[in-house]
């Protein structure tokens, strides 16, 4: 397994990808603890899978999804078209170091990646000068306005 991979399991299922918000939802306990390279599930979250049938029987079911929803996607490449990501999502599958939704806006540049993010349903109440017409004009085709304030010797503008 590529170690970028591996590496972006471990922040996830250690919990440390996520925001502390998204931690303590999750209630801020690893899934899991790493010891030379062996996994071993979490001493809390082991208990709670052998003394709460009810919980045992939600994980399975979240793990029996997970596998299923899997076959929609295209696992050779980490984004799949005609799929609807959030910025969380994009974060997770391009295998950033972190969560970084909060500060994501209309794009990002990092780790030799470049996501562009598309509303296509605006709320009424967004201000005109962040209200782009992005439009996907067909499968090879964006028409894009990238962020206000730039122009065409904007560094953005050249890649």
């Amino acid at each position: 397994m590529d170690t970028t991979i591996k590496n972006s399991i471990n922040r996830i299922l250690s919990l440390d990808f996520f925001v502390e918000t998204d931690r303590k939802k999750y209630g801020d306990q690893p899934l899991i603890k790493i010891e030379k390279d062996t996994y071993y599930l979490a001493e809390d979250f082991s208990k709670c899978l052998d003394k709460n049938p009810w919980f045992h029987k939600n994980v399975m079911d979240v793990i029996n999804t997970s596998f299923e929803r899997s076959n929609r996607y295209d696992l050779t490449r980490p984004l799949t078209y005609n799929e609807v990501y959030t910025r969380q999502d994009v974060c997770r599958l391009l295998n950033w170091e972190n969560d970084e939704k909060g500060t994501m806006y209309g794009y990002r540049i990092k780790y030799d990646t470049f996501p562009i993010f598309v509303n296509y349903h605006k709320d009424d109440s967004i201000d005109n000068s962040v209200k782009y017409e992005d439009e996907l004009i067909d499968r090879h085709t964006l028409l894009w306005y990238t962020k206000a304030n730039r122009n065409m010797n904007s560094a953005v503008i050249h890649i």
